[in-house]
């Protein structure tokens, strides 16, 4: 076996970390290219993997602008079920992370926070959230990937906040803020109104949550 000097080591060392880090960021620019590439055979089969993907970190919502700006605000929340079967109060999940993002912008919280907003309106737009509340028992609505990300990220948030709790059971819900958009907020008839869909309860162990 040869020995290497510090120096050597130094330098084998700081080109294992700039590969590391260059194949780390050549997954998401990949990921993008492909996504925005022509049709193609490859893009195509695996568009299903890509939209999930792209959707959930990269998605670029403009409906900050007219001629139809957002007028609703939403947060995902959640409870839990501990050993003893006793539920938990209902915790907001979005504003903890909201808040660590406004202290520091370059937050991982930040990008968490990017894809529970995605899933959010990815399952609220295309309605699988409420054919969940109208359809508990049918156990589809957990194959939508926006679903699993508001399941698992609630598992992960309680997870760390209580590490020592055994949990049975998990509930999650999203709480709907609706107010007058800017032109109408002068009338006093307009008042914000608020809805909240609550999902089905999941077995807390089948979640699986995410690594950070």
């Amino acid at each position: 076996m040869v020995a290497l000097s510090l120096p050597a080591l130094r330098k084998n060392i700081c080109l294992l970390l700039a590969i590391a880090a260059s194949a780390f960021a050549a997954f998401p620019v990949a990921a993008l290219m492909l996504f925005n590439a022509p049709a193609n055979a490859i893009r195509i089969a695996s568009e299903p993997y890509l939209s999930a993907y792209v959707d959930t970190f990269f998605y670029q919502n403009w409906s900050f602008f007219a001629p139809n700006p957002i007028d609703r605000d939403f947060y995902l929340i959640a409870r839990t079920k501990n050993a003893s079967g006793h539920w938990t109060a209902w915790r907001n999940i979005s504003i903890p992370l909201i808040l660590e993002g406004q202290r520091n912008r370059l937050s991982s919280k930040e990008m968490i926070l990017t894809g529970v907003q995605n899933a959010i309106l990815d399952s609220f737009k295309d309605g699988s959230a409420e054919a969940a509340v109208r359809n508990p028992k049918d156990l589809s609505y957990y194959k939508h990937p926006g679903i699993r990300v508001l399941y698992r990220t609630a598992a992960s948030m309680f997870r760390r906040s209580d590490p020592g709790e055994s949990y049975t059971n998990i509930q999650v819900g999203i709480d709907i803020d609706e107010y007058p958009r800017f032109t109408r907020r002068a009338r006093p008839a307009i008042n914000d109104k608020r809805m909240v869909l609550i999902l089905p309860q999941r077995p807390f162990p089948q979640v699986i949550e995410f690594p950070w």
